[in-house]
């Protein structure tokens, strides 16, 4: 299963970054895309049992930056870009029955390139869309000297990406507001069953024309 989900992410991003580009006077859109907002776990990170009881390693809400490149392709409802979300400070704890233990903190680092496509196109002051594509997503972890989670290591995973968002403004210069989650699968430790994982953005930001 995971060995799947790997092979499709990978397909997917290459797809999509190997996508070709019209000309210029074809009316394509370069633009800009800085982005700051939320960053939330949907999953536990690795679950296991102790004493008859299941005791989940969690991710907290932190701070999120991102910044995309995006190509609107001309009046075509559809658009391609590379995009980048990162997470700093993210606390890692266990959770037992609503107590929480901190281990430490880890920062994650996704990268996909996806195909957008608009409800409305630009020319519109309120533009739609939804995306989709794949990447790497890549969590590394600081642990405090006294973690009883020494087996969590570093890991870079293939990674599905979707959401949707919403452009307000005309011209060179909006504002946009959009959620997304990356999706892979996180095996703390080759004898720990990998895990599905969803991690949540929740971003506004500004979309910078540039051609």
């Amino acid at each position: 299963m995971k060995l799947w989900f790997k092979s499709a992410s990978l397909a997917v991003c290459l797809l999509v970054l190997a996508a070709p580009l019209p000309a210029q006077n074809d009316g394509v859109d370069v633009r800009l895309n800085p982005r700051v907002g939320l960053y939330q776990s949907l999953t536990s990170l690795a679950e296991v049992e102790q004493a008859g009881e299941t005791v989940a390693a969690e991710l907290g809400g932190a701070l999120s930056l991102g910044l995309a490149l995006q190509l609107d392709l001309g009046m075509m409802p559809i658009g391609i870009r590379a995009n980048l979300d990162y997470v700093t400070g993210a606390e890692v704890y266990w959770e037992d029955g609503g107590i929480r233990t901190a281990e430490g903190e880890a920062t994650v680092l996704a990268a996909a390139g996806d195909v957008m496509v608009r409800v409305l196109p630009r020319s519109f002051v309120v533009s739609p869309y939804l995306f989709a594509g794949g990447g790497l997503k890549q969590y590394d972890f600081t642990l405090s000297p006294d973690s009883s989670i020494e087996e969590f290591r570093n890991e870079s995973d293939p990674t599905f990406h979707f959401g949707g968002g919403v452009d307000l403004g005309l011209g060179p210069l909006s504002v946009n507001a959009e959620i997304g989650d990356y999706v892979s699968w996180f095996e703390p430790d080759p004898l720990l069953e990998a895990r599905e994982q969803h991690d949540l953005f929740v971003s506004i930001g500004l979309s910078i024309g540039l051609i």
